[in-house]
């Protein structure tokens, strides 16, 4: 058995947690298939759950809440504090429960989380680029390690205009690292991962003045609404959302006047 040795910095000077924790070898050979499964609403349902060849990875609260049909191995990456374990204690109550006999990869080993196994960090940084953004990232770097076959990811959208939009170029590189090592990934028709919606210097078309030219007069009356007060607040929120809307769309719009 592989030994697993918790640096004194994360042991929280508890040095005997070495002797127990787990390695993450020990529970996970070798796959030739791996599903990574987000919470995105429009993809998660689609990955390929009634297909035994592929292991399940999700994250968080998703087998808490019975949100997929089966899983194989669960990531919670989040800081272990009081603060986390108070906005989701039904999680945290799960996870002391154990009994699923399933890998669960957290920051370190915790006694009083049974299934859960130290995420190799160190390991993955003598192997890779340390760009880690999200958990997606962790997850992709662990699946490239154990060098399958295939890796899919679903439930994982990142829209450049939402909250995770950040996270994007983490996901994107680590999915062209999978696949400059040979491995194929499979991803959703409804993902905005790697994808453009034109070829820059190829695809040039004239939209991108009239939507620059469309935007410039939603924020004129969007001024004109804010001056009026609450009396318009109702169309003052109905085009901050047209312009949000407008600004992810025109991101994917060429501009033939603006050289690289």
């Amino acid at each position: 058995m592989h030994s697993a040795v918790i640096p004194d910095n994360l042991a929280n000077g508890r040095p005997h947690l070495a002797r127990l924790a787990p390695s993450w070898r020990d529970v996970m050979p070798k796959q030739k298939r791996i599903a990574i499964v987000g919470k995105a609403s429009d993809t998660m349902l689609l990955a390929p759950f009634a297909d035994p060849s592929w292991q399940v990875w999700v994250l968080n609260d998703t087998p808490q809440r019975n949100e997929v049909p089966r899983w194989d191995v669960l990531f919670e990456i989040h800081r272990h504090d009081q603060k986390q374990i108070a906005e989701m204690p039904e999680h945290y109550q799960w996870l002391q429960k154990g009994g699923s006999g399933k890998p669960v990869f957290m920051r370190e080993h915790y006694p009083e989380y049974p299934d859960s196994i130290a995420f190799p960090l160190d390991e993955m940084l003598s192997q890779f680029r340390d760009y880690y953004t999200c958990t997606c990232s962790y997850e992709m770097a662990l699946a490239i390690a154990m060098r399958p076959d295939e890796i899919g990811i679903w439930g994982v959208n990142m829209a450049i205009d939402s909250e995770y939009g950040s996270q994007r170029p983490s996901c994107e590189y680590w999915i062209g690292l999978a696949e400059g090592r040979g491995i194929k990934v499979t991803l959703p028709v409804q993902t905005d991962l790697v994808k453009a919606l034109y070829r820059y210097g190829l695809d040039d078309i004239d939209m991108n003045d009239k939507w620059t030219a469309r935007m410039d007069t939603f924020r004129q009356r969007q001024a004109v609404a804010n001056e009026n007060g609450k009396k318009c607040e109702i169309e003052s929120a109905f085009l901050e959302g047209a312009l949000q809307d407008m600004a992810y769309w025109k991101q994917h719009i060429p501009n033939p006047n603006r050289r690289k």
